[in-house]
């Protein structure tokens, strides 16, 4: 990974000029490109899904029918987070054993 020393340089090496990220527009890019946003859009969603299921058992107040939802929306914030991170295994599994990288600071070039 590149350390820039200070943040023009990091610019400099991301952009080209025209304020447009410098990237890799091979389909291999565009699909890692592609599959590191679902992964992040999936993560993020499991963890808004973890903290709705804290609020809703937190406001419960000692309702059994209420607490039953929470633990019920609880189990699927598991499930889903555990699915993408999967998912990461597998793409990660998956670009190596083709030869490829999976990572984003791969896919933007010069970083």
């Amino acid at each position: 990974m590149y350390l820039a020393t200070n943040p023009t340089e990091f610019l400099d090496t991301v952009y080209n000029g025209s304020g447009v990220p410098d990237l890799d527009l091979s389909l291999g890019g565009l699909v890692t490109l592609f599959v590191n946003l679902l992964i992040g859009v999936g993560l993020s969603i499991s963890i808004i899904t973890f903290a709705y299921a804290a609020l809703e058992y937190a406001m419960s107040a000692g309702n059994p029918d209420r607490i039953s939802r929470a633990n019920k929306i609880l189990l699927w914030a598991a499930v889903s987070a555990f699915v993408t991170l999967a998912a990461v295994g597998i793409q990660r599994a998956f670009f190596s054993a083709a030869g490829a990288s999976s990572e984003v600071s791969d896919v933007v070039q010069d970083i």
